[in-house]
């Protein structure tokens, strides 16, 4: 802006002069404007630029951040249809004795023994689980504890039929794990997970996933009745309507607490009601006041059946039959409550410092 100021002094007073100087002002003046203008209009097109890109690099952040997760979910994809197309030594698949899982509790019959197994998840170095022999009787009530890594999800799915071995044997019913077809291994078992599903869909439907086909793949009949009961069992009765109340913000549905989504995942497994019950870790999403309440009905629906738990919290682990205790991927230990913490052994050291945090 000072430009008009010097060639002033420069043409000096003379009057053309001084039209001359206040023509070049003007010109100046306009020149200037349009220079913040143009200047303006570059910065706000740079934030925007910037904007963008920053946008982009957070797209790329979050795709790179994922990149894991779907190469872990393709692995694991990998070796779920390879298990699903083995095939038993002479090229058939079984079925189970019809009554190996059962309805009672006499404590007659096997549901599974394992001998000498060993399993390895793949592409790891190590084994998940070695050496393992036991059994599980019809009715038993058997409780997997140890500290997180020691093998205790993998030796339930193995006890379920979920994973095969990769080393030694495993019978269902007194047949090999791979001489079995996959349906009707999973058909006699309800299960509840600490991963549990969050279904975007009713309420209503995230019951009925739990028991959606029959033997042949066609779909049952929704059970509104039954639903609503394993609604009300599990406490997560959200609507008079669930049929019509739908889960998910992502929809415009209504968002679900940790706990309620965990709850959820408990009503699907009391909607299945099948004769083998596995839970793994069923209640950590839930309040301890409220976890006391659940466990008191998983022992109601344990009743008559047989049941895996794998659980963190030893006082859940007391009211099992037998209580196998992990580490390393062996077992350490294994007896009753009363036997182990006789024993005075690992069980038991663990069992006093979990104490220890409810004394005052």
């Amino acid at each position: 802006m000072g430009r008009p100021a010097t060639i002033w002094k420069l043409i000096g007073p003379r009057p053309y002069a001084a039209a001359a100087a206040a023509l070049l002002f003007i010109l100046q003046a306009v020149l200037d404007v349009v220079e913040v203008l143009v200047l303006e209009r570059f910065i706000d097109g740079f934030s925007v630029l910037l904007t963008s890109f920053a946008t982009l690099t957070g797209a790329f952040v979050q795709l790179f951040g994922h990149a894991g997760e779907i190469l872990q979910t393709g692995v694991m994809s990998e070796a779920f249809f390879a298990l699903m197309q083995l095939e038993a030594p002479d090229g058939t698949r079984r079925m189970p004795p019809a009554d190996y899982a059962g309805d009672g509790a006499d404590g007659s019959g096997e549901i599974a023994r394992l001998e000498r197994v060993s399993y390895r998840y793949p592409n790891a170095e190590g084994f998940a689980l070695k050496d393992i022999s036991l059994s599980v009787k019809r009715g038993e009530r058997i409780a997997i504890v140890g500290e997180n890594g020691a093998g205790k999800t993998t030796l339930a799915k193995l006890l379920s039929g979920f994973l095969v071995p990769t080393q030694g044997s495993l019978t269902l019913g007194g047949i090999p794990r791979g001489e079995l077809m996959e349906d009707s291994c999973f058909a006699q078992i309800s299960a509840a997970y600490q991963q549990f599903g969050r279904y975007k869909l009713t309420l209503a439907q995230n019951v009925y996933l739990g028991d959606a086909m029959e033997d042949g793949g066609t779909a049952k009949p929704m059970d509104a009745g039954r639903i609503r009961r394993s609604l009300e069992w599990a406490g997560v009765l959200l609507s008079d309507k669930p049929e019509e109340l739908l889960l998910g913000k992502e929809f415009g549905g209504t968002e679900l607490s940790g706990g309620q989504w965990q709850r959820l995942a408990l009503a699907r497994c009391y909607y299945r009601q099948r004769p083998i019950l596995f839970f793994d870790e069923p209640t950590a999403a839930i309040d301890p006041l409220e976890e006391t309440v659940l466990f008191g009905k998983l022992e109601e629906l344990a009743a008559g059946r047989t049941v895996l738990m794998v659980t963190h919290r030893l006082g859940a682990a007391r009211g099992a039959d037998r209580i196998i205790v992990l580490e390393d991927g062996g077992i350490a230990e294994q007896g009753s409550f009363a036997e182990l913490t006789a024993q005075k052994g690992r069980f038991y050291r663990i069992w006093n410092e979990q104490a220890k945090w409810y004394q005052a």
